[in-house]
């Protein structure tokens, strides 16, 4: 499809060519003397020279009718406006008759296609030029008689171009901005789809790099056939690409260099992906890396089927109970005359087993310490710190008793022996 699409755009706008010809006029021949061939031939110096009648009758002068293919089409601006065409005909006088003076009669001769003419005139000789579009190139008509004798030959050069058949409209430079927007679009597609397989369709296998390699040779190959096709195609277009600054050898490099570049991009694409890992997913659930590019294949969750007659109950949520620490909230002070202790008999230095009370509700009970000590000094001190109410809510905790020693068998360290 790209080759078929490539050789109908060259060949597709071919402008076809052929020579202007006309019938010979009555009284006239191909079979002319020397002298009006020479004459002919000097006007044709940078030409072709295609047609040379004259007079049968031989005179001094032997006038001439020349058809000269010159090389360069007739521009469309050329053959609208005036002052161009003006300027392109007395250009292409001057270059083959030598006659710098602007014309006596100028002329745009309107139809298909429009032609120019124009007359000059001199002290011996009358010349009638006209210039006729011929595709990528035109043709010159030249008619020079002797001013005594124009009147005589004057509907020679008119029959002549009323009966002329090869004109052609002029044909416009190479389309090199339509070319480029045509290959642009059409390397882009190619580029898109290979990106495409490459990205997506080769995976998990062949892989990335192995698709990209793959479709970069394939590219590579149809690069070379349109470049071929193209320089072929474009063998009858020479004129028009050399107007549009163009050559052949040129058109096809173009071809095959975007071609090289879509296969190129194919091949770096895929060994990327390739290195990369493709798609990278976020959070995948086999860790961050997946070896050799490939992401690792997660199985489904199970998914338990719906219950029958209706949802089931949920179960019960164990619950665990941890017993916290309470502080009780501190107790009212104490109303009214704190009672007398009752007094402490001395006893061993051993400690005795504690009175009968509530359980204790964990805290280790307490021996002698430098407190009890100090108390026993101050017994007063004890009742304002510790003979307070017991709450209610803490009848639970054990009660701490202080065992001091006696006077005898050694005192405390805070004590009086």
């Amino acid at each position: 499809m790209l080759v078929l699409t490539a050789w109908a755009f060259v060949v597709g706008s071919t402008v076809a060519r052929a020579a202007v010809s006309f019938p010979i006029p009555r009284g006239w021949s191909d079979n002319v003397p020397s002298r009006a061939r020479a004459r002919a031939e000097a006007w044709a110096e940078d030409a072709s020279l295609q047609r040379v009648v004259s007079p049968t009758s031989r005179d001094d002068f032997a006038e001439t009718l020349a058809v000269i293919a010159r090389p360069g089409p007739l521009l469309p601006h050329e053959l609208d406006d005036d002052e161009a065409a003006l300027a392109r005909i007395s250009d292409a006088a001057a270059q083959m008759i030598g006659i710098d003076e602007a014309p006596d009669a100028f002329e745009r001769v309107l139809g298909d296609p429009t032609f120019l003419r124009a007359r000059w005139t001199s002290d011996d000789t009358v010349v009638r030029i006209a210039l006729v579009p011929t595709g990528p190139t035109h043709t010159a008509i030249v008619f020079e008689v002797e001013r005594g004798t124009d009147v005589l030959y004057a509907d020679v050069f008119e029959d002549a171009l009323v009966d002329m058949t090869g004109a052609s409209a002029p044909v416009l430079p190479f389309p090199r901005g339509r070319w480029l927007t045509f290959g642009l679009v059409l390397w882009g597609v190619i580029a898109a789809v290979g990106v495409v397989v490459v990205a997506r369709v080769s995976r998990p296998t062949p892989g990335p790099a192995t698709m990209g390699r793959n479709l970069g040779l394939g590219t590579v190959g149809l690069t070379l056939l349109v470049a071929i096709v193209v320089y072929v195609a474009a063998s009858g277009r020479e004129v028009e690409l050399t107007m549009a600054g163009l050559s052949r050898p040129w058109l096809a490099w173009q071809v095959a260099g975007a071609g090289l570049v879509v296969a190129a991009g194919l091949v770096v694409l895929g060994r990327t992906l390739e290195r990369t890992g493709g798609v990278i997913a976020s959070a995948p659930s086999a860790g961050a890396y997946m070896p050799h590019g490939r992401p690792l294949a997660t199985p489904p969750r199970p998914v338990a089927p719906p219950p029958v007659g209706g949802s089931p109950a949920r179960p019960p949520v164990p619950v665990t109970s941890i017993p916290l620490p309470v502080n009780p909230p501190p107790a009212p002070p104490a109303r009214g005359p704190v009672p007398a202790p009752a007094a402490l008999e001395p006893g061993p230095s051993a400690s005795p087993t504690p009175p009968a009370g509530p359980p204790s509700d964990g805290f280790p009970a307490p021996g002698r310490t430098g407190i009890a000590d100090l108390l026993l000094d101050e017994p007063s001190a004890m009742l304002e710190h510790v003979h307070e109410p017991i709450p209610e809510q803490t009848a639970s905790l054990a009660t701490a008793q202080i065992t001091l020693d006696g006077r005898r068998g050694g005192g405390s360290r805070f004590g009086k022996k």
